[in-house]
């Protein structure tokens, strides 16, 4: 019984901390997954011995697993969605810029955007009883995408607005809220917060912050405009 507590105990100390750590990896992924696993399993072996605290676990770990690998609904609220993606994009607000970074403890670019749109995928899939929307949250969380691979459509996850051509910020017709704009250099991204509004993790002020393109030099940047796939 101690033996397995100290597993349990341990387990569950290191995944806090590597949570906590902003640095995320395929490697740091994979790892979580596995110490995600590992507190499950030590969990179980810990609460054995008790037959009720064991069968409610153990019912609750399979009505998830079953919810998750049902069909998804037919349709998304994608309006919904994108205030949710654009509320989640706010609370970046502020975050220091740490490279390669995906949540309030450091960020980059890329991982604000990818970030806002998974605790989104997360929010909107579980108040609308969409196990579709968790599926896509996992694998927008598992495949690291940079904003090269954001602004090219890379692995299906955004789409073109418009025909695609690259123009000046300042001369871009008919966004909506939450689509977002990358650099043709494809080493920046931003997200539309409203009409002349954007938010972006910027490694020159070292944080997330909002500009306003009528006063940013960054309204002249040349930038392809592209959606996430939940939102088309």
């Amino acid at each position: 019984m101690r033996s397995r507590l100290i597993l349990f105990l341990c387990c569950a100390g290191v995944l806090g901390l590597i949570i906590v750590l902003p640095w995320r990896t395929s490697l740091v992924r994979l790892g979580l997954i596995v110490l995600w696993v590992l507190v499950g399993t030590s969990l179980v072996r810990l609460v054995w011995r008790w037959k009720v605290w064991r069968t409610l676990l153990l019912l609750g770990l399979a009505l998830f697993g079953v919810f998750v690998l049902l069909p998804g609904r037919d349709r998304i609220d994608t309006a919904r969605l994108r205030q949710r993606f654009v509320h989640r994009l706010e609370t970046y607000d502020g975050v220091r810029y740490v490279y390669g970074g995906e949540n309030h403890r450091g960020i980059d670019c890329s991982g604000l955007v990818r970030a806002a749109m998974v605790r989104s995928l997360v929010d909107e899939g579980i108040s609308s009883a969409d196990p579709a929307l968790l599926r896509a949250a996992f694998t927008l969380w598992w495949r690291d995408t940079n904003a090269l691979q954001l602004g090219k459509g890379g692995k299906g996850l955004t789409l073109p607005i418009g025909d695609g051509v690259a123009m000046p910020m300042r001369a871009a017709p008919n966004l909506r809220q939450g689509d977002l704009a990358v650099t043709t250099t494809g080493s920046h991204v931003l997200a539309c917060m409203d009409n002349h509004r954007w938010i972006e993790a910027d490694p020159d002020v070292a944080r997330v912050h909002i500009v306003d393109l009528n006063t940013s030099p960054i309204a002249g940047q040349e930038v392809l405009l592209v959606t996430w796939c939940w939102l088309r």
